[in-house]
């Protein structure tokens, strides 16, 4: 069957809804956890965007990644920083969603070796594997930048890993909940 123009146009509008009010949810989620940052002013102990990122991609799929990337970097361009390390930022946060969902489902696959718990396995493993991916690009990107020397690598890069995974472990069963 062939979609008729009008029902094309609409699935173009709900993308670009979902689009929008995600990048808006990322970013509002975003800047709380930036408000909640201690060591350094991008790394959160607490990082609920990563939980709804995760959440959102494992719902509608990895076609809504534009909106985690909108989101985290307009939240960061708040941030006083420089444009490219927004950027950089939001590639990571963007990547860590896309890694946390092909991590997640790689353990669904797995059922029949875990048979049991593989919900929770699956969350487990897709936030504390995924969230190395965001804190690695995260912190290469404020060293860089000129932000934060190496030496504060143990404290600013485990604040991030951890407030990823802890967002991830928190949100993203409330996102796929709701």
């Amino acid at each position: 069957m062939i979609d008729s123009p009008a029902r094309g146009a609409n699935r173009t509008s709900g993308y670009i809804f979902w689009l929008v009010a995600a990048a808006v949810i990322y970013f509002l989620a975003a800047r709380l956890g930036l408000f909640l940052a201690t060591i350094n002013k991008s790394a959160s102990p607490i990082w609920p965007a990563s939980g709804f990122a995760v959440g959102l991609l494992l719902l509608h799929g990895k076609r809504l990644w534009p909106a985690i990337f909108v989101g985290a970097f307009l939240a960061n361009f708040f941030n006083d920083q420089s444009v490219l390390l927004d950027l950089g930022i939001a590639a990571g946060n963007t990547l860590e969603a896309v890694v946390g969902i092909l991590i997640w489902r790689k353990v669904q696959d797995s059922r029949q070796t875990l048979e049991y718990h593989t919900e929770t396995v699956s969350l487990i493993a897709a936030s504390f594997s995924a969230s190395i991916v965001s804190a690695t690009i995260g912190f290469g990107c404020l060293v860089t930048g000129g932000v934060v020397p190496w030496a504060a690598l143990g404290d600013v890069w485990l604040t991030w890993w951890g407030g990823d995974a802890v967002g991830i472990l928190l949100v993203t069963p409330l996102v796929l909940v709701l």
